[in-house]
């Protein structure tokens, strides 16, 4: 019961300064409004794309940075002496740092392609041109994705006439 009331003993006697109320009001919203906003930080994150990992990271690094920079900063202020221009460095330093948030990605869209891909010209005997004409106006003719039956050996795009040999490869 002794700590409880010096305890609040201790606060009262800090609300009887009146210049640093507005200063402790400031810290007071800002960081109401912070931990306000901290646990749906995470649902944000898996919306925008980001694995339960890299969040974990994230949230991980707060803290940590939360408990290495007020000791750091107050060495930094003793040092220099100026403690306004201290605080509204760190403050501008602070929001900079929290404007990173805007250069997460909106999404990760995975895009996949084959691992080889066969493209084939052949000029047949200097009849280039009419072995074109002759492809394309086969009604036969039809384009297809063949995949081989190992999953590491495609075989891409060929024609009708090719799907036997393509099949029957060995």
């Amino acid at each position: 019961m002794f700590f409880l009331g010096h305890f609040f003993d201790r606060i009262s006697s800090d609300f009887r300064q009146k210049e640093l109320l507005p200063l402790k009001l400031l810290f007071f919203v800002h960081s109401s409004t912070l931990y306000v906003l901290y646990p749906y930080l995470t649902i944000h994150m898996r919306e925008l794309g980001i694995n339960v990992e890299e969040t974990a990271i994230m949230s991980a690094v707060t803290p940590v940075v939360a408990i290495v920079m007020p000791p750091l900063a107050g060495l930094i202020a003793d040092r220099i002496g100026n403690f306004k221009v201290i605080l509204s460095l760190f403050s501008a330093l602070g929001g900079a740092v929290s404007l990173l948030l805007l250069m997460v990605p909106v999404g990760r869209v995975v895009i996949t392609y084959p691992q080889r891909t066969l493209l084939q010209l052949a000029c047949n005997n200097g009849k280039f041109l009419n072995y074109i004409f002759r492809t394309i106006n086969l009604t036969t003719t039809v384009i297809t994705f063949l995949r081989s039956k190992a999953a590491s050996e495609q075989k891409i795009w060929s024609t009708k006439e090719q799907t036997n040999y393509i099949q029957n490869d060995p």
